[in-house]
């Protein structure tokens, strides 16, 4: 009889990874397609699961893992996209 492969140690250690959220004020978002560029700034930081980038109170709420990343590396990255970003 087949028996399927458990998941790997690796596997598991991501699923217990606790994840926190952070909320930054973001300045220069004029319209969508700036807030897609911020999310997608944030995005592309390793340890970041979920990004939303609020057009209305101008701020990127983001979920990521602590033990991954930082809020300076998520801030420096938005800044690099052309937009200000604060805690």
């Amino acid at each position: 009889m087949y028996k399927p492969k458990s998941k790997t140690k690796d596997h598991k250690k991501k699923l217990l990874v606790k994840m926190k959220t952070t909320t930054f004020s973001v300045e220069g978002m004029m319209c969508g397609g700036c807030a897609a560029s911020v999310e997608k700034a944030a995005l592309g930081v390793q340890g970041v699961q979920t990004a939303f980038a609020s057009l209305d109170s101008h701020s990127l709420t983001v979920d990521y893992a602590p033990e991954t990343t930082s809020p300076e590396a998520i801030m420096k990255a938005v800044r690099l996209a052309g937009f200000e970003c604060k805690l």
